[in-house]
């Protein structure tokens, strides 16, 4: 992305992020997000269950957090400690996700879809991402007694789902990669945009986010790569 069109990028991104957290919480967005889950679910079934199980660990905490740290190792462009803003982004996503979750009361979609292998699925979720959920929890606990936030429902069992932390963390990753290693072109941001929709529509169609809370989660993660990514300089 170009200099000049990150600081208006960032503005538009956070107003459209502050209306939909004040249409979820009021509750505005649930008419259109049924219809978008239910379209969504209607062609599939209990066939998207590896699907689910695929995007549940490609946008968790451990498999983004390793792809990240893999990436900043040697990122085109990013020397010294500016590597460790790329991972202090990924970072700092996710404590904003888990923070706003534990903030605001949207309660997330019911029904989420079982298959036959529901149970391994959450089984080897929980080995992946288990024990960074616990220290995040613990972090998000120490931030809000600092903050006098009076509000602790802890990670890992928090109740509401806006924004998506996975559509925030894989989208995250996926904008890394094309932008410092898939050639910063247009190939490279379509197949980073590719992944991010199949990403949202199996987290959509498996019931387990309103597609409000994915478009809030790709607005975090935007913005959060303009922060970080290195600026391109003309000529």
């Amino acid at each position: 992305m170009m200099g000049w069109m990150r600081r208006p990028f960032v503005l538009a991104s956070l107003v459209l992020y502050v209306l939909l957290a004040i249409g979820s919480v009021a509750g505005l967005l649930r008419a259109p997000d049924t219809q978008v889950a239910q379209a969504a679910a209607s062609p599939v079934g209990s066939v998207l269950q590896p699907a689910v199980c695929f995007a549940d660990l490609a946008g968790g905490l451990t498999v983004t957090g390793i792809a990240v740290a893999a990436a900043a190792i040697d990122y085109p462009g990013v020397r010294g400690g500016r590597r460790l803003g790329l991972f202090a982004g990924w970072l700092g996503l996710s404590l904003a996700e888990a923070l706003q979750k534990d903030l605001l009361p949207v309660p997330g979609p019911t029904g989420a879809l079982q298959g036959p292998n529901a149970g391994w699925c959450r089984a080897m979720e929980a080995v992946a991402d288990g024990p960074v959920l616990g220290l995040g929890g613990a972090i998000l606990v120490g931030i809000e007694h600092l903050a006098h936030l009076p509000v602790s429902r802890h990670v890992p069992s928090l109740p509401y789902t806006f924004p998506s932390g996975h559509a925030a963390r894989s989208s995250y990753v996926l904008g890394l990669l094309a932008a410092g290693f898939w050639g910063n072109g247009w190939l490279g941001w379509a197949v980073a945009a590719i992944g991010a929709a199949a990403e949202a529509w199996i987290l959509v169609a498996a019931h387990w986010h309103w597609a409000s809370d994915v478009l809030a989660g790709w607005l975090l993660a935007g913005v959060t790569l303009a922060v970080v990514l290195p600026r391109r300089r003309r000529g």
